[in-house]
């Protein structure tokens, strides 16, 4: 699940962390733009390990 919330909430950080959770991400903005993305440590230990994987597939 995605959360969307702008840049300035993040003076709430520990509100806007909670929110993030495996399997979901939160979506920073700033002037209404998407900027950054928040997500669990493992969901990104788990996006790095798949990235590998495609990188070490494509080179056959």
């Amino acid at each position: 699940m995605e959360s969307i919330v702008p840049v300035s909430d993040m003076r709430y950080y520990n509100q806007t962390l909670s929110d993030v959770s495996v399997g979901s991400q939160v979506v920073l903005t700033r002037n209404g733009k998407a900027e950054y993305v928040v997500v669990d440590i493992e969901e990104w230990r788990k996006t790095k390990a798949t990235l590998r994987l495609f990188k070490e597939l494509q080179k056959g």
